[in-house]
């Protein structure tokens, strides 16, 4: 009786293993595509497909750097909104690859400023242009070169780093001055 017991245990096993690895049966399962963690009171992460997004809630306005995918910045977008009603200020570019960027679309009329390296934005309208989709990206109107660019919301100061050529031509480090974290 108990080797009866053990194989259907083991046929039931082996059917829920086989079964959770089947795609179209785990699309049934409930799951969240994404998580948002807090690091500070004010400095937070989300991530998705694509990477981590960072963001600043203030008293001044959300600050939110890169956008991912156009699919997933609203996820970013509806969420950060639950915790912050304030206006999407500054949208930041790390650099110009479509995992960082493509989303910055969402954030077209929603957000008072994208802003970017030089170089990166550059690589984003070549991009776009050699892709015919121009019009599914929204360009940085802030630029900096190797001076960076700061910002003060609130009691938090913004600073971008751009140490020269890298990953990208573009590469920008993001800090959060009194928080002391680097994005």
């Amino acid at each position: 009786m108990q080797r009866r017991i053990f194989i259907r245990n083991t046929g039931i096993s082996l059917a829920g293993i086989v079964l959770l690895r089947n795609q179209s049966f785990a699309s049934f399962l409930p799951t969240q595509a994404w998580k948002i963690r807090m690091l500070t009171d004010d400095v937070g992460v989300f991530s998705e497909k694509g990477g981590t997004i960072g963001f600043l809630l203030s008293k001044d306005g959300i600050v939110v750097i890169d956008s991912q995918f156009p699919d997933t910045a609203p996820h970013v977008i509806e969420e950060i909104k639950k915790k912050n009603s304030n206006p999407l200020r500054f949208l930041i570019n790390t650099h110009h690859h479509g995992d960082h960027t493509s989303g910055n679309i969402a954030f077209k009329g929603l957000v008072e400023h994208v802003v970017a390296h030089e170089n990166s934005k550059a690589n984003q309208q070549r991009v776009a242009i050699e892709q015919n989709k121009e019009d599914l990206q929204l360009l940085p109107d802030i630029t900096f070169n190797g001076k960076g660019w700061s910002q003060v919301m609130d009691k938090e100061k913004i600073q971008t780093y751009y140490f020269g050529a890298a990953h990208t031509n573009g590469d920008s480090l993001i800090q959060f001055q009194e928080s002391n974290i680097v994005h």
